[in-house]
C-alpha cells in the first residue's frame, strides 16, 4: 500500500516537472557600453520582453535602478521613469529607453570612481508576472588633466589653452521644462542646469535661492542650498539637477546657479516660482486660447515695449515665454516648442494683463536675432488653462 502511494506521488512529480512553467524573459541589447564620466552623453538602449503564451496585454516597467554589480541589493540610484508597451501572448516585443546619467550618478562616480556600474530593469508581463532582471553593464572612463612628460606620477597641468574650462552657456528650467511655476505649499519641486561648456577642469556651483522672506521688497537674498564639485571633461554639455526647492512658506522665490569656479562673465539666469495656498478649482478648463493684444507681429523689443493680452478665466498667474526662431528660418507652432526651453520669461500675477521684459530678463536674448513669444493662463495648483498663438518679435 505504501509502495503504491510512493509511486502516486512519484507520478505527479513527474508530470509537474515535465510541464514548462509560463513566465516571461527580458534581455536588453546591447548588453555593454562604454561611458566617460562627466560627458552627460546619451545611452540608447533596448529591453527584450520575451513571453511564451500566456503575456498578453501590456509588458511595463516603473522604475530602472543604477547599481555597483549584478545584484540589485547594491542600488545607488533610480530613475523613475515607466517603460511600458502592448505584449503578445507568445513572442519577443522590443522597448527602447534614450536616457541620461542622473545627477546623483555622475556625483557618485566622481566621488568613487567605480570603473563600472550597472542599470536593470524587470517588468510585468501580463499573466506570467515578473521578469527576472536584465542589467546593462556600463564601463566608465575617467578624463585625466593633461600632464607633462617626465615619466612621474608627479607631473603638472600643461599650459595648454584648449585644456582650459570654459563655460558658454548655462540655462535653468524646471524638471517639467518650464521656466517659471505657481504652486501650492508643500508640493515637490527641483531644477536643471544646462551647460554648454569647453576644455576640462573643476566645475565649482552653487545652488541658491532667496525666499519670500527677501523678495517682498529691496534687494534678494539668496542662501546656498547645495555645493556642486564636479571634475568634467571632453568639452560638451552637461545636466546638473537641483536638490528639492522650498516650497512651505508662502511667496515668490528666486533660484539660481552660481558659478565660483571657472571664473568668467558669463550671465547667471534666475529662475522664479510663487508657493500660493490653494484656492476654489476652476470649473471650466476648456477655454479659448489666450488673446495677444501688444506689440505687433515683428516688433522691435525694446525697453519701452509692453506685452498685453486679455485676462482669462479662473487664471491665477500668467507666463510669459520667448522662444528662439528655429535655425532654417520657419514659423514654430506649439508642437515644435514643447520640448524646448524658453530663452527667456517672466510670472505674471494673475489681476495683471500687461508687463515689460526687464534688463534681467532681456539679459538672456542675443543682438539681433528674432524670437516667438506667447502667454500661459495658469490656474489653481499649477494647472495649464489654455495658451496664446506664438508672435514674432526682434530683439535690437
Amino acid at each position: 500500500m505504501i509502495n503504491k502511494y510512493l509511486q502516486r506521488i512519484a507520478s505527479l512529480l513527474m508530470l509537474f516537472c515535465a510541464t514548462p512553467l509560463l513566465a516571461a524573459t527580458l534581455a536588453v541589447n546591447p548588453t555593454s557600453v562604454n561611458y566617460q564620466a562627466g560627458s552627460g552623453v546619451f545611452l540608447n538602449v533596448s529591453w527584450e520582453v520575451t513571453t511564451v503564451g500566456n503575456g498578453g496585454g501590456t509588458a511595463i516597467s516603473s522604475v530602472g535602478t543604477f547599481t555597483l554589480s549584478p545584484d540589485p541589493s547594491t542600488a545607488i540610484a533610480t530613475r523613475n521613469t515607466t517603460l511600458s508597451a502592448s505584449s503578445p501572448p507568445a513572442g519577443t516585443i522590443s522597448i527602447g529607453e534614450f536616457f541620461q546619467l542622473p545627477a546623483s550618478v555622475e556625483n557618485y562616480l566622481q566621488q568613487n570612481t567605480p570603473a563600472t556600474i550597472y542599470y536593470y530593469r524587470d517588468f510585468i508581463a501580463g499573466s506570467e508576472g515578473t521578469t527576472p532582471p536584465a542589467f546593462l553593464q556600463i564601463n566608465i572612463t575617467y578624463p585625466q588633466p593633461p600632464t607633462t612628460g617626465g615619466g612621474g606620477s608627479g607631473g603638472t597641468l600643461l599650459p595648454n589653452t584648449e585644456s582650459v574650462l570654459t563655460l558658454s552657456r548655462i540655462a535653468l528650467r524646471f524638471s517639467d521644462n518650464s521656466i517659471a511655476k505657481l504652486i501650492p505649499p508643500g508640493a515637490g519641486l527641483s531644477a536643471v542646469a544646462e551647460i554648454n561648456y569647453s576644455g576640462t577642469g573643476l566645475l565649482d556651483a552653487v545652488w541658491e535661492v532667496a525666499d519670500p522672506t527677501s523678495t517682498r521688497g529691496g534687494a534678494p537674498f539668496f542662501i546656498p542650498v547645495k555645493v556642486v564639485r564636479q571634475y568634467l571633461g571632453v568639452g560638451g554639455r552637461i545636466y546638473l539637477q537641483s536638490p528639492a526647492l522650498p516650497t512651505r512658506r508662502s511667496g515668490d522665490y528666486l533660484l539660481r546657479l552660481t558659478i565660483r569656479q571657472p571664473a568668467g562673465n558669463l550671465n547667471v539666469p534666475v529662475l522664479r516660482y510663487t508657493v500660493t495656498p490653494s484656492a476654489d478649482s476652476v470649473q471650466d478648463s476648456r477655454l479659448p486660447p489666450v488673446k495677444l493684444l501688444s506689440p505687433a507681429p515683428g516688433a522691435l523689443l525694446t525697453e519701452q515695449v509692453q506685452f498685453s493680452w486679455r485676462s482669462v478665466k479662473g487664471a491665477k498667474a500668467y507666463q510669459l515665454e520667448l522662444y528662439p526662431a528655429p535655425d532654417n528660418g520657419s514659423q514654430p507652432d506649439d508642437a515644435s516648442v514643447s520640448d524646448d526651453i524658453p530663452a527667456s520669461g517672466i510670472l505674471v500675477p494673475g489681476n495683471r494683463t500687461a508687463i515689460g521684459l526687464g534688463a534681467l530678463s532681456r539679459s538672456h536674448l542675443q543682438h539681433g536675432k528674432t524670437y516667438y513669444w506667447r502667454v500661459l493662463a495658469i490656474g489653481t495648483n499649477g494647472k495649464l488653462l489654455s495658451r496664446s498663438l506664438l508672435r514674432e518679435i526682434r530683439a535690437p
